[in-house]
């Protein structure tokens, strides 16, 4: 939701989680299958569904299946793979 709140909860559809990064306005997560979802402002296309949509609940990063990690920027977000390489 959009609800501003003062302590942590829980993302709604995000489980076995294993890295997380936050963004100016969008936030993602890496999971134990590789596979990178993301919520939040989309203008730039940083939640990279491959749409430029704000969503409030999680979307799966496109093309993307073995990541181990996750770092977004204000208008950006970058995947770490288990190749050693990095997409953006």
């Amino acid at each position: 939701g959009t609800t501003d709140r003062t302590v942590p909860i829980a993302v709604a559809d995000i489980e076995n989680a294993i890295a997380a990064a936050a963004g100016a306005s969008h936030s993602c997560a890496v999971l134990a299958s590789g596979a990178i979802k993301c919520w939040g402002l989309n203008s730039s296309g940083q939640l990279g569904n491959g749409a430029t949509a704000d969503s409030t609940s999680s979307v799966t990063a496109v093309g993307i299946t073995n990541a181990i990690a996750v770092v977004a920027g204000s208008s950006h977000t970058c995947a770490y793979l288990r190749t050693g390489s990095v997409q953006c």
